[in-house]
This record gives C-alpha cells, structure tokens and sequence, in this order.
C-alpha cells in the first residue's frame, strides 16, 4: 500500500474516482480547479497537473472534498 492508498482511504475515495474542492471559508486565496483525482503519483487537476500544494491543504483541514456523481472513467 503507497501513500496515496492511504490517502483515498482516509478521505472515502477510490483511486482516479473524480472529486471537487471546495474552500471551508471565502477567504483562502487558492487556486481550485475542478474535477481533481487521486493517482500514484499525488492528486492531479481535471488536465492531468499534479497538484500537490492543495493535497496538503486539504489533509489539514483548509479545504474539503465533495464527491463526484460520476466515475473518472464515465
């Protein structure tokens, strides 16, 4: 199990399942790009950058994640 299995299971993903972010306050000055996914590698935007910055964030608590209604590979 790698890093981001434990991830995934932590926040109540699959691996790749499609998820957006949103800012627990309107005051965080971040950058979200919706849909995101969560890969080997780290957690990537919907055009495929690794966005690991916003990882961090959200293991801590700053943002949340909302689950898709549909599948990454729908």
């Amino acid at each position: 199990m790698n890093h981001m299995d434990k991830v995934c299971r932590l926040s109540g993903l699959e691996l790749t399942e499609e998820f957006s972010i949103l800012k627990k306050r309107p005051d965080i000055r971040l950058t979200v790009r919706n849909p995101y996914y969560f890969t080997d590698e780290g957690m990537t935007d919907g055009s495929g950058r690794l966005d690991n910055t916003l990882l961090a964030d959200l293991i801590t608590g700053t943002l949340v994640i909302k689950k898709s209604e549909r599948k990454a590979s729908e």
